[in-house]
C-alpha cells in the first residue's frame, strides 16, 4: 500500500525533481514530559513509518541518488528503553519496503547533494524547522556557486495537493 502511494507520487514528478517528506519530532511539554507523539500524516501515508525524526527523499532521474531513500534514527539501546525499539538503517528497508535507508545524521549532506543535481524540489516549508534550515542553507550555498556551474532549484512546490 505505502509503496503504491510512493509510486503514484513519483509518477507525478518530472525528471530532475526531488521531494522531501519530513516525519514529526517529539515535542516537549514541560521539562522531561513530551506531548503524545503523532506522526506527520503525509510522511506516514508514504512510508508507514511510526518513529520520530525520519525523512523520506524521493528523487526522479538524478544520477547517483536512489529513487527512494528514508532517513531514520540510529539504533540506540539507551533511548530504546524509553521510546521503544527503533528500526535503524539496518531494519528499515525490509520493514518499510524502501531499498535505501540511512541514518538521519547524514541528512544535511544528502539534501545538499540532491539540491545540486535537481531542477525542482517538492517540500512543505514550515513543517519541520531543522529540515527548513537545511533546505534554505542549500539554496544559499547554491546561489554562491553559479559561476562554478551550479544553480539552485528553479521551484519549490507544495506536495500536499498531489497526495
Amino acid at each position: 500500500m505505502f509503496q503504491a502511494h510512493r509510486r503514484a507520487f513519483l509518477d507525478s514528478m518530472q525528471e530532475g525533481d526531488i521531494a522531501l517528506f519530513a516525519g514529526a519530532c517529539h515535542v516537549t511539554r514541560n521539562h522531561d514530559v513530551d506531548f503524545p507523539f503523532r506522526q506527520d500524516s503525509d510522511y506516514y501515508y508514504l512510508t508507514g513509518h511510526r518513529e520520530s525524526d525520519g525523512l523520506l527523499m524521493l528523487a526522479k532521474g538524478l544520477d547517483g541518488i536512489p529513487e527512494e531513500t528514508i532517513f531514520v534514527l540510529p539504533r540506540d539501546p539507551k533511548m530504546e528503553t524509553w521510546f521503544g525499539v527503533r528500526l535503524g538503517s539496518e531494519g528499515a528497508p525490509e520493514a518499510l519496503g524502501i531499498a535505501c535507508a540511512r541514518v538521519n545524521t547524514e541528512l544535511a549532506a544528502a539534501i545538499a547533494d540532491a539540491m545540486q543535481k535537481c531542477t525542482r524540489i517538492w517540500y512543505r516549508l514550515g513543517g519541520r524547522a531543522d529540515v527548513d534550515a537545511m533546505v534554505m542553507k542549500g539554496f544559499a550555498h547554491l546561489r554562491t556557486q553559479v559561476r562554478k556551474g551550479f544553480a539552485p532549484p528553479t521551484a519549490v512546490l507544495e506536495p500536499t495537493h498531489v497526495l
